[in-house]
C-alpha cells in the first residue's frame, strides 16, 4: 500500500527535482539480495521512511515562498453623507470625501461622515492583509485642536444601495452607520502631519469582511468619522475642500490587498494530509522471520 501510494505522492511532487531521491529512500529494490535467507524478497516502505519521507516534502511546502498576490484597487465611488442623511458623492469620480464637523459664516453646523466603496470583482483567493490609503494633494486639517482621530468603521451590506445613489436625502440611518460599528483602523493627524497621503493597516475584523464579501456583489465599504470632536463652537475636519479642483486634485482612496491564491491553500492541505497519513502508518510495522517477512496491524 505504500509503494502505491508513494509512487503516486512522487508523480504529484515531480516537479520538485530532489523528489526521486527521496523517493529512494521509501522505496529499495533489494532484488539482489533476495535470495539471502532470512531477509525480505521484496522491502516495504518502514514507518520511519514514511515519516522522513513526509516530513521532508511537508518542508519543502512550508518553506517554498507562498504564492502571494498584491492587487490594488481604486475606489469605484466615494464621498460623504451629512448629518441630515444627504449623500455628497457626486459626480462619484471627484467626490468630497471631507470628515468631520464644518461651522459656516451664517453659524450653520453641518457634521460629515465620509464613505469609500471598492469592487472586490474578479478577486479569489484567501485575503491575508489590507490597506487603505488615500492621497489629496493636499489634505487639509481644519481644527483648533492640537490633534484629531480619524476611525474607519464597517458598512452594512444593506447600506450600500444608499452609497450608490447619489440623489439619497434623509437617511440619517446611513450616516449613522458609516460612523459606528467594528472599527477597522484608526489614525491621529496634527497640522504637522498635514502631507498628501494617508495610510491605514485594517485589522482581523476587516479581513473576515473583506472575505465574506469577496464574490458577493456588493463590493467593500469602509466609513470614515472623527472620533474626538468636542462641543466647541469652531470646525473642526480633515479632507476639507478635496473637491475643489481650484486648489487640488480629486482623491485617490485605493484598497491594497494581499491575497494568497486557492491553489496554494490546496498544497497546504495536502500537507496535512501527508502529516496524518504518516501518523497512521506508525499502526504497522514489518517483523521478518526467516525469509519471511510479514505486515502486523496493531
Amino acid at each position: 500500500m505504500w509503494v502505491v501510494q508513494s509512487r503516486a505522492i512522487s508523480r504529484f511532487f515531480g516537479r520538485f527535482g530532489q523528489f526521486d531521491r527521496l523517493r529512494d529512500v521509501l522505496l529499495s529494490d533489494t532484488a539482489s539480495n533476495s535470495g539471502r535467507v532470512g531477509e525480505c524478497a521484496m522491502r516495504v516502505a518502514t514507518p520511519t521512511r514514511v515519516v522522513f519521507l513526509t516530513m521532508v516534502v511537508a518542508g519543502i511546502c512550508i518553506g517554498a515562498p507562498t504564492a502571494r498576490a498584491t492587487i490594488t484597487i481604486t475606489s469605484r465611488y466615494h464621498g460623504t453623507f451629512d448629518n441630515s442623511g444627504a449623500n455628497n458623492g457626486n459626480p462619484r469620480s471627484l467626490g468630497d470625501i471631507e470628515v468631520g464637523r464644518d461651522i459656516a459664516g451664517d453659524g450653520s453646523v453641518t457634521q460629515f461622515h465620509n464613505y469609500f466603496l471598492f469592487d472586490l470583482s474578479g478577486i479569489s483567493g484567501q485575503v491575508t492583509a489590507a490597506t487603505f490609503t488615500v492621497t489629496i494633494n493636499p489634505f487639509f486639517y481644519e481644527s483648533a485642536d492640537a490633534s484629531e482621530t480619524l476611525g474607519l468603521f464597517d458598512v452594512s451590506n444593506s447600506t450600500i444601495p444608499a452609497l450608490l445613489n447619489q440623489f439619497t436625502t434623509n437617511d440619517q440611518a446611513t450616516y449613522v452607520d458609516l460612523g459606528s460599528g467594528n472599527q477597522y483602523a484608526a489614525q491621529v493627524f496634527t497640522t504637522a502631519g498635514v502631507g498628501t497621503r494617508a495610510s491605514f493597516d485594517l485589522d482581523a475584523a476587516a479581513l473576515a469582511d473583506i472575505n465574506n464579501d469577496l464574490g458577493l456583489g456588493n463590493g467593500f465599504a469602509i466609513g470614515g468619522a472623527l472620533t474626538t470632536i468636542d462641543n466647541n463652537t469652531t470646525s473642526e475636519a480633515i479632507f476639507a475642500f478635496s473637491r475643489d479642483l481650484m486648489t487640488n486634485s480629486p482623491p485617490i482612496p485605493k484598497l491594497e490587498l494581499t491575497v494568497v491564491p486557492e491553489s496554494s491553500m490546496v498544497m497546504t492541505v495536502l500537507v496535512v494530509c501527508l502529516i496524518a497519513t504518516a501518523s497512521r502508518s506508525r499502526r504497522t510495522h514489518k517483523r521478518c522471520s526467516g525469509a519471511a517477512c510479514l505486515l502486523e496491524q496493531r
